[in-house]
């Protein structure tokens, strides 16, 4: 039987002596990223300033319940469920969730490389007993091409059949999607919520009576990001007390990180191979350019942040997360003291006298230096 605590989920302990050293960033990297951590500024109620103007800003329709007659690339707002997850709680999320930190990493770097939307399966293990879904890893699809680049995907019919069967001959079940918003907020439009219900009816588990997928949104250059980090936005469609000409309502997802020690060479290989992918590719990220314009940050440099804030063997703390809320309540931070103490950690790291850097931010750079 499945079990979550697998030696590669463990916490990775170091002695300060030890001769391995504990992998870290470059000094220049960790000062920015921890000047950035203390510069974000949260409101009485715990939200960043980006996380309440994406409740505020102009959208063509804000209810989290589309109407029949709403343009199908309108943004919907998720609202959050009720209570814990999988507590009976009348309204609360059907079941518990846990990621594993590293497919937040994959998610992050699949979509910084493409001006365009990109798309992919999310993989792990449905336990039906326990309600408990547990995603593990990402599987990227070719995505074909709809007209509307910028704001919608589709995924390859081919592609998904190909991707599905070899999740299931690694003894693994496709547990949910993900793709991306280039440049903008990452909410799902009615078509995504569309795409939700209808691989919810698909992969529906009729004997628990549950629809154990959700879906992932990641947001690379949004312009309105307050910082380098990405923010992905797990979304669910709930049916319940909907009418027959309604999708659903849109709901947020709440999930427990769990925090890999290490990405082995062997998940970095196929979360790499994607730069030969794309490397033909018209629509890929120039990393030379500045990601916005009130910036000098490369987006290079962007795309080497983020993903070091989802490396915890480097400086980010765990806990259970609503992710649609930007990277502070993503990681479990809540308050300018907690932001205080993420960027502590950094600078530990920054004058730590060990010098080994972590290899897979190592290879990232130097590829797509290169690319």
């Amino acid at each position: 039987m499945f079990t979550q605590a697998d030696e590669n989920c463990q916490n990775l302990t170091v002695e300060e002596n030890s001769s391995r050293g504990r992998p870290r960033m470059s000094p220049k990297i960790a000062q920015e990223i921890a000047k950035e951590n203390a510069s974000q500024l949260y409101g009485a109620d715990g939200r960043t300033e980006y996380a309440k103007a994406r409740l505020r800003g102009d959208r063509k329709q804000l209810s989290n319940t589309p109407e029949e007659s709403a343009d199908p690339l309108t943004m919907i707002k998720c609202d959050p469920f009720f209570g814990a997850p999988n507590s009976n709680v009348a309204g609360c999320q059907p079941f518990s969730m846990v990621v594993e930190s590293n497919v937040l990493v994959a998610m992050d770097f699949h979509a910084h490389l493409m001006n365009t939307e990109i798309i992919g399966f999310l993989a792990g293990h449905w336990i039906p007993e326990e309600k408990k879904l547990i995603i593990k890893t990402t599987f990227p699809c070719r995505s074909l091409q709809t007209g509307e680049n910028h704001v919608n995907v589709e995924m390859d019919p081919t592609s998904a059949l190909e991707v599905q069967q070899t999740i299931t001959g690694r003894n693994m079940q496709v547990v949910g999607w993900y793709h991306s918003h280039p440049i903008f907020q990452p909410d799902p439009s009615i078509v995504d919520l569309e795409n939700q219900n209808n691989y919810q009816k698909l992969f529906r588990d009729e004997k628990f009576n549950e629809e154990p997928f959700v879906g992932a949104i990641v947001g690379p250059y949004d312009p309105k990001l307050p910082g380098s980090l990405s923010v992905i936005n797990w979304f669910y469609v709930s049916n319940l007390n909907k009418s027959a000409d309604e999708i659903g309502q849109a709901k947020q997802l709440a999930f427990e990180l769990i925090n890999n020690s290490a990405i082995s060479d062997e998940v970095a290989d196929e979360i790499l191979d994607l730069v030969e992918q794309y490397r033909a590719s018209n629509d890929r990220v120039n990393f030379k350019e500045y990601w916005r314009k009130d910036t000098k940050e490369t987006k290079l440099e962007k795309l080497i942040k983020s993903l070091a804030k989802r490396m915890p063997w480097l400086n980010v703390s765990n806990n259970t997360h609503h992710d649609d809320e930007q990277h502070h309540i993503e990681v479990g931070h809540k308050s300018q003291e907690d932001s205080s103490k993420i960027s502590e950690q950094v600078c530990k790291i920054t004058q730590s006298k060990q010098t080994t850097s972590d290899n897979f931010l190592e290879r990232v750079q130097k590829l797509l230096m290169a690319w």
